[in-house]
């Protein structure tokens, strides 16, 4: 993510590329997997907030490196600019995780509790498709959909409402 991608003035950011490290090309950007993966996602204000603090410290971060600097611009760069390691980013998530008393989990798995938590918000399946950037309705239901066991409460008696007249 790239602060180019990110609209803080309209709250949203766009997902356009991603990134891996091949060994041994190092690390090489390309674009999402599937044409959903390209997307745009709503931002709330507090995540705006956090956005624009982050922003600061990483502008101070900057000018501390000087010419080390890689000026990237991406969002979540390592000490100097450049790309996060995996590993590193693994092991800073461990240590993280063991001192907020977490049970360890993979890094990923942070992805899916985004998806969780917005099934449990009652966002609709279609609209977390689309956050999760996955290609098909299928995908995520296929993916969450033992987590929706409410959609279809309430379909009797709202059918009785429409069509029962009485």
């Amino acid at each position: 993510l790239r602060w180019a991608d990110v609209d803080m003035e309209h709250r949203y950011l766009i997902v356009c590329r991603t990134v891996d490290y091949i060994h041994p090309h190092g690390y090489v950007e390309d674009e999402p997997k599937t044409k959903s993966g390209n997307r745009r996602i709503a931002l709330p204000e507090f995540y705006i907030k956090l956005l624009k603090a982050h922003k600061v410290k990483q502008e101070r971060d900057r000018t501390r490196q000087n010419e080390k600097w890689e000026n990237r611009g991406l969002v979540f760069p390592d000490r100097t600019g450049g790309y996060l390691s995996p590993a590193h980013l693994n092991a800073d998530f461990k240590a993280l995780l063991e001192k907020s008393g977490i049970p360890p989990m993979p890094f990923h798995d942070l992805r899916h509790s985004a998806a969780t938590i917005l099934i449990s918000m009652g966002i609709h399946p279609k609209v977390i498709q689309e956050f999760m950037g996955h290609s098909d309705i299928a995908v995520t239901m296929n993916v969450y959909g033992h987590l929706f066991p409410t959609l279809g409460e309430g379909v009797a008696e709202k059918w009785d409402q429409a069509f029962g007249g009485s």
